[in-house]
């Protein structure tokens, strides 16, 4: 059965991308190339492809993440997705079908195999064509599956908002892949402004909010909204605020986006800039982390390049043995654990550091095993807290003075 269709081809790799477009469009299939996998799940919403042909590793959206957004939104979860890879492990291959591909072809490939399971594979899965209305309106009308929209629709709700905003607003930076910045006015304060889709279907994780964080401090800003299109853990909220960045859910960014959408036919709709500017008067920071934070930096830096005893939760004799530890202080605030004999080694991020210190400053204390679930990485940062001055340690246990 000889049949075209229209091919969706994600592949970082331009060459192979091209190369493969040419192969299906002297095939008689009509061809659509891009390289990110943000940008292909966008084509997909909007071009309606019958086929998509994917790559699995990539230098930002990994080809599984590609998958989870595709198979979750209700715009493209009826399209196939083929994966043309050079992963050839069963592991890798039985990730993909799990995840709802409905093949897989390793590189190199015949090109008439490629085409007949192309063939197949449209044989198999008629042709079914989403047709955008105002966008996903859920029971409640809060348009909250707004969040598997193009970018470029949510880029428009977003111009509409700063059109008719009540202060002024600028954009921080080149809009990047699904995120764009911005600040505006707040009284005679700047505030920023993130709105943010992730590449993977889980909550905003502590380092997104710290790479809004450095954004921030690029511009000069110490306060800030971050919107995302899923909802943040409780914790993550209180975390965020003691870096004076409000952690905004689905639900906020939902409304957001929809007075955004309306702004022209509600032009007397009060602008939600109006209760974020309300919201930044009326809170308040805890203005003791900030300085606890810089402290124990400091005491860290002090601590680089030095030895730590560190004992061993496996030894029952007299207390536990004790063997050196190397530690290694980036200049973000990395932290590594370095022992020689035996061999072993502990890495904790800038942004996995701070999360501890978020909790220890809101809890008070830390037993060890919620430091850590592994002894040696618990044992390591209790040597460490107990050589800081501004913390107490007793009986595997970090906590405030």
């Amino acid at each position: 059965m000889d049949l075209h269709g229209k091919i969706l081809i994600a592949d970082d790799d331009p060459s192979f991308r091209d190369l493969l477009a040419a192969i299906l469009s002297d095939a008689g299939h009509e061809v659509i190339a891009v390289g990110a996998k943000a940008d292909a799940y966008d084509r997909a919403v909007i071009d309606q492809p019958d086929i998509i042909l994917s790559d699995i590793n990539a230098p930002t959206m990994h080809g599984f993440q590609f998958i989870d957004w595709l198979q979750s939104s209700p715009a493209t979860n009826h399209i196939p997705v083929l994966f043309v890879t050079g992963f050839s492990d069963e592991e890798t291959i039985r990730s993909a079908l799990d995840r709802g591909a409905v093949g897989y072809i390793t590189k190199p490939f015949e090109v008439p195999r490629l085409l007949a399971t192309m063939v197949r594979v449209m044989e198999e899965y008629p042709v079914v064509r989403w047709e955008p209305h105002a966008p996903f309106p859920d029971d409640a009308g809060e348009w909250q599956g707004i969040q598997y929209r193009e970018w470029p629709f949510i880029e428009h709700c977003l111009q509409g908002l700063l059109q008719r905003a009540p202060v002024r607003t600028l954009l921080l930076e080149e809009p990047q892949e699904w995120t764009t910045d911005l600040l505006f006015e707040a009284g005679s304060a700047l505030v920023g402004l993130r709105l943010l889709r992730t590449y993977d279907r889980h909550p905003v994780a502590h380092y997104h909010v710290h790479a809004f964080k450095r954004a921030l401090q690029r511009a000069g800003l110490d306060r800030g909204f971050l919107y995302t299109f899923l909802e943040p853990t409780p914790f993550a909220r209180l975390s965020a605020r003691l870096l004076g960045i409000e952690l905004m859910g689905l639900r906020d960014t939902a409304r957001l986006l929809r007075a955004g959408m309306l702004a022209e036919h509600t032009p007397k709709a009060r602008h939600p800039f109006e209760a974020l500017v309300r919201s930044i008067e009326a809170s308040l920071i805890d203005v003791r982390f900030a300085p606890f934070v810089r402290r124990l930096r400091e005491e860290l830096e002090s601590l680089n390049n030095s030895t730590l005893a560190v004992r061993d939760e496996h030894d029952d004799t007299a207390g536990g043995a004790e063997r050196l530890v190397f530690l290694s202080v980036t200049d973000d605030g990395a932290l590594t654990f370095t022992a020689a004999n035996p061999s072993a080694s502990f890495h904790v991020s800038q942004s996995d550091f701070y999360d501890l210190l978020a909790r220890l400053w809101m809890q008070r204390r830390l037993k060890g095993n919620e430091l850590s679930g592994e002894a040696f990485d618990r044992s390591c940062l209790l040597a460490l807290f107990s050589r800081l001055p501004s913390l107490r340690c007793q009986e595997q246990e970090v906590h405030l003075p």
